[in-house]
């Protein structure tokens, strides 16, 4: 990757803006802004996420998810925080999607890899690397899971966690 973003035609694959940096480096996953306004980009080996406004199309700002985060993806919830998987530090921090601040970090055991949620938002749903995250230590994740993420999944299941998104607890 080349730690930047661009804008292209679906139809074509053709450039239509040019591609800037999107505020840090290796980046993973991105979630748009509830009105679509601003896109949200996980930036694994920079420990942020990289704000790019669209119409402006620059960054505006990166949020810091911590030393070691290795924030691999980011999906906004229906209730409009943002909820970032942090491999290198086996967590997710969650950023309120109005004002753009950190407003909890929740710690796991296990690496987490992408959240997704029901349509009213009352529950998170985690994809995590299960008995896999034996692989990844902590503070060294995000450099192997790029080489080695595909190889453990074959023998050690992962699983799927949820969550109640309002004390953001796990309930099963």
């Amino acid at each position: 990757a080349d730690s930047t973003v661009g804008e292209f035609d679906p139809r074509n694959g053709a450039l239509l803006r040019s591609r800037i940096s999107t505020g840090g480096t290796d980046p993973g996953w991105a979630a748009f802004s509830a009105d679509s306004s601003k896109l949200y980009i996980a930036n694994a080996l920079s420990d942020n996420v990289g704000v790019l406004d669209i119409k402006a199309w620059k960054i505006t700002k990166t949020i810091s998810v911590g030393i070691g985060g290795g924030p691999i993806s980011i999906t906004r919830s229906p209730k409009n925080d943002l909820y970032v998987c942090n491999t290198g530090t086996r967590n997710i921090v969650v950023i309120d999607g109005t004002t753009e601040q950190v407003k909890q970090v929740i710690p796991r055991k296990t690496v987490a890899v992408v959240m997704g949620f029901s349509p009213d938002g009352s529950r998170g749903y985690l994809s995590d690397l299960g008995s896999a995250s034996v692989g990844f230590a902590p503070g060294v994740a995000v450099p192997l899971i790029s080489a080695e993420f595909f190889s453990f999944l074959p023998l050690h299941p992962s699983k799927i966690v949820t969550f109640d998104t309002t004390s953001n607890t796990v309930i099963g």
